[in-house]
């Protein structure tokens, strides 16, 4: 599963993404995909999935809360690797 596919499917559990949605300005966490309890299994399902670890600064950043831009940071990050 790619990374993209991946954060959609865990971010579409409580209810569907509309397909007309612009990902890139999406805020999951403002539009309620997850909620404070959710945004901590998200983030830690996402570490385990790609092996990766975010730092506070990146997820304190608003940018984490964005889909398009928390696909970019995962990418960056495998690139990285």
């Amino acid at each position: 599963m790619d990374i993209r596919e991946y954060v959609l499917t865990s971010l579409q559990e409580k209810h569907e993404i509309e397909k007309h949605e612009n990902l890139d300005e999406l805020n999951y966490v403002e539009e309620g995909y997850v909620d404070s309890f959710g945004l901590v299994q998200f983030v830690f399902d996402l570490e385990e999935q790609f092996n990766i670890t975010f730092s506070d600064e990146e997820m304190m950043s608003k940018d984490f809360q964005f889909v398009g831009k928390l696909i970019q940071l995962i990418e960056d990050k495998l690139s990285n690797l």
